[in-house]
């Protein structure tokens, strides 16, 4: 288990007092460590924060650069002068079906904000409604001519689908994506699948895929006990959710 994210949190990260942020930095580590010392190219969707929260900023600190993808206007200016070593796009991804354009729901916080309002609960905070453009991810990468990915974070509160289907992985080949799904149902862990990447590791609510064949992340044999149970109990957890979206509550 020493490879495990809450081990890696208690035993490198004892002296942060914050158990989210512990754990953060623990998966954090866990990537660095598995994509290696050399530099790479990154893609990050719903790049938020130049800093707070983001996949991206500990890569770009030892020599990464890419490409942050962000819908919320004043968070994009943010990114482009805090985070020069990448590219920002003022977009968010959808599917190839998609309409060009789509109401944008900003939460007060903006880690919530959302194309999709059923993941908003009872409980958000609102700040504003905005219209924004809808693009596939393969367009964006094919109109920055991008030639090779080597990692791809994507973090856009129940939308995840959406961004996939515009997304070749089959194409593009990431060595790691890091996917926050919350496991409400197999969808997102199918679509991945079935373009020949596997499910290898698990850190807060992130999933790991990797390409079938590659070498695994080092885990413990607890850490893959605990992986497949929670594959098991996803009819379990979406009708935990149902319930608690029924009594104005969130995940």
């Amino acid at each position: 288990m020493n490879q495990y994210y809450r081990t890696i949190a208690s035993t490198h990260f004892s002296d942060e007092p914050n158990i989210k942020l512990r754990e953060e930095l623990a998966e954090q580590l866990l990537v660095r460590e598995f994509l290696g010392e050399n530099a790479g190219i990154f893609v990050e969707v719903g790049a938020n924060d130049p800093f707070d929260l983001s996949q991206t900023w500990h890569l770009a600190r030892i020599g990464w650069n890419g490409i942050l993808i962000e819908p919320i206007p004043a968070l994009c200016v943010e990114l482009a002068n805090k985070r020069p070593e990448s590219t920002v796009i003022e977009v968010a991804c959808g599917a190839p079906d998609s309409q060009e354009e789509a109401t944008f729901t900003i939460a007060k916080d903006s880690g919530k904000s959302t194309l999709s309002k059923e993941f908003l609960d009872k409980r958000s905070q609102v700040d504003e409604h905005i219209t924004v453009k809808i693009c596939t991810l393969d367009s964006i990468l094919e109109d920055q001519n991008v030639h090779q990915i080597d990692f791809v974070s994507i973090d856009v509160e129940g939308t995840q689908n959406d961004v996939l289907r515009g997304f070749s992985l089959l194409k593009w080949k990431p060595r790691l994506l890091l996917i926050e799904d919350h496991l409400l149902d197999l969808k997102t862990h199918k679509l991945i699948s079935n373009q020949g990447y596997k499910l290898v590791k698990r850190t807060c609510f992130n999933n790991w895929y990797i390409p079938e064949g590659s070498i695994k992340p080092k885990t413990g044999g607890g850490e893959d006990r605990i992986l497949r149970g929670k594959l098991r109990r996803v009819p379990v957890r979406n009708l935990r959710f149902k319930i608690r979206r029924l009594l104005g509550k969130g995940l």
